[in-house]
């Protein structure tokens, strides 16, 4: 790549001073580790090139962050990403119009269609990581805007398009029959897209695209309508469960993404909206007449650890209930209205779900922290002792109390909560007592087996 020769070509040069060959010595050694490679690029697969870039962002780092005077220059930087970025691209799109995407299986070529998207979004979540966050406070400061290539922009959003092309029309081929298909002449939609190369994206290809395309909208047509009716009688059948009917309706959620589909769903679109309305009034009446009496049995699970458990049962419904208004159902009027529930009724669960680890956390220190509490005591009590009612049998002596501790904690861990420092150890010297105790139970056992084989 030129930049790199650029360097390497300037320190070894003859008439240039000691310190502009310092400087293009220090940034030649700063773009050394991926010099080779990068006149490579076009040879690496999806995941080499994911790859690639996290020893390119360290370079280009190590490149803007040397200790120079004058430092590595701004617009120099931004012609180089822009280069990069080209060069990322280009390899995209060489290994995707290398795919026979509009006649091979979708199986086939899905995963080459997500990697190369993954390709596009990574490389600009990395140049807008570093020109927007880390060199806004370095030494040699980025005052510009964050840079993100629209190029590559660009061709994300034409990879996506494909790749929502390819799985709506898979989700027709498993909906209709084979003489629907035939009737409907499927199979000659993507007729248009033969004509022009798919993942080519620039201006002067943009017209060809869009021509392409409202080819392909035009022969849908009469296939939609009957896509809308088949997904009428497989999406709506007679179940009040609205988070049984989200999950059917996820199923063609790319079908449901195309205009003419959704309007012809319009009536049972706004009835499923009106049942997860519904559903989320009745969670709201749960939280707001909640009863201890009512929680479920949780087995070795203490009083706080129960209502974590209760109000994650909720939080997972009400989660599901909202995910189609993002997506097939937020053109409908009231979806906004349902919207604003869910997230009070979400806020309300959080609040619920703070206060029941907050209650547990002030429960357990108290507990530690007072020498007459049951579990302090049992903390520091024996794991056996000899029975002498029993001739001097050998007795484990661990607490139900703090199997529970361990349970509990556990449980919180899991859902993603910081147990204090003080907790953690309590916990985790429980669990030292748990496995002696069990390992002397499983001892006690076997000797208990050897003696009757004796007798």
């Amino acid at each position: 790549m030129d930049e790199v020769r650029f360097w390497e070509e300037l320190k070894n040069a003859t008439g240039v001073s000691d310190s502009a060959v310092d400087r293009a010595t220090k940034f030649s050694e700063a773009l050394s580790p991926i010099a080779s490679e990068l006149d490579e690029m076009s040879k690496k697969t999806f995941a080499q090139l994911l790859e690639f870039m996290e020893s390119v962002m360290e370079s280009i780092d190590s490149l803007w962050q040397c200790e120079t005077s004058p430092p590595y220059p701004a617009g120099r930087m931004l012609h180089f990403l822009k280069i990069l970025s080209g060069s990322f691209g280009r390899c995209v799109q060489s290994r995707l119009n290398s795919l026979n995407v509009w006649t091979s299986s979708f199986s086939q070529v899905s995963k080459h269609i997500r990697e190369g998207y993954k390709v596009c979004e990574r490389w600009n979540e990395i140049t807008v990581d570093l020109t927007d966050v880390q060199w806004r406070s370095s030494e040699n400061i980025w005052e510009g805007e964050a840079f993100k290539d629209d190029f590559l922009s660009h061709l994300a959003l034409r990879i996506q398009e494909v790749s929502q092309l390819r799985g709506q029309h898979d989700q027709i081929l498993k909906l209709l029959s084979a003489e629907e298909l035939r009737d409907g002449q499927v199979e000659s939609c993507f007729e248009p897209f033969m004509k022009v190369s798919a993942f080519s994206y620039n201006d002067y290809t943009v017209p060809a695209w869009r021509a392409a395309l409202a080819d392909y909208e035009a022969r849908m047509s009469p296939i939609e309508a009957r896509v809308a009716e088949r997904l009428r009688s497989e999406l709506f059948t007679n179940t009040s469960n609205p988070a049984q009917t989200v999950r059917v309706f996820q199923r063609y959620q790319d079908l449901l993404e195309r205009k003419n589909i959704r309007q012809s769903l319009t009536n049972e679109r706004e009835r499923l909206l009106t049942e997860l309305d519904d559903f989320l009034g009745r969670v709201q009446s749960e939280l707001e007449t909640f009863e201890v009496n009512n929680l479920p049995a949780g087995r070795g699970l203490s009083l706080p650890a129960r209502k974590m458990v209760w109000v994650e049962h909720f939080r997972s419904k009400a989660d599901l209930a909202a995910r189609p208004l993002a997506g097939f159902l937020k053109d409908l009027p009231s979806a906004g209205k349902v919207g604003n529930t869910y997230r009070k009724v979400r806020a309300e669960l959080k609040e619920y779900r703070n206060k029941a680890f907050k209650d547990w956390c002030e429960e357990v220190d108290s507990q530690l922290r007072d020498p007459n509490d049951p579990i302090a005591l049992e903390m520091n009590s024996r794991v056996m002792d000899f029975d002498t009612a029993q001739q001097g049998a050998l007795k484990i002596t661990y607490s139900e109390r703090l199997i529970e501790l361990v349970k509990d904690a556990r449980l919180f861990e899991q859902l993603g909560c910081s147990i204090p420092k003080e907790v953690k150890m309590a916990v985790q010297d429980g669990m030292k007592f748990y496995r002696f105790a069990v390992q002397l139970k499983q001892a006690q056992g076997r000797i208990g087996d050897l003696q009757m084989d004796r007798d």
